[in-house]
């Protein structure tokens, strides 16, 4: 949320939601009001010539193998009541 009577003013915007539109330091284009979602589109498509940025393919972070191993310790409330009671076995036999 943007509070605009303490943001920055800019001469060109009188209002919100306000676009402009500038190459090489010259304005191109303003946007006043939200308008259709097809004129906006025409407009970026015109103005920046794309309306999303090329999505790279990424290797994911985690794998199977980590998988696998992440859930083998992950401790359930049984497995933690067979653990402690190995513990203690294995304590009290010493």
């Amino acid at each position: 949320m943007l509070n605009t009577g303490e943001s920055p003013k800019h001469p060109e915007v009188t209002g919100t939601p306000t676009v402009l539109f500038y190459k090489e330091g010259k304005l191109l284009k303003k946007l006043k009001g939200i308008g259709t979602r097809q004129t906006l589109e025409e407009d970026f498509k015109k103005h920046i010539g794309k309306l999303r940025p090329i999505q790279i393919a990424r290797k994911p972070r985690h794998d199977l193998p980590w998988l696998q191993k992440t859930l083998s310790t992950l401790c359930t409330a049984p497995r933690a009541r067979e653990l402690l009671n190995v513990r203690l076995m294995f304590a009290s036999s010493e």
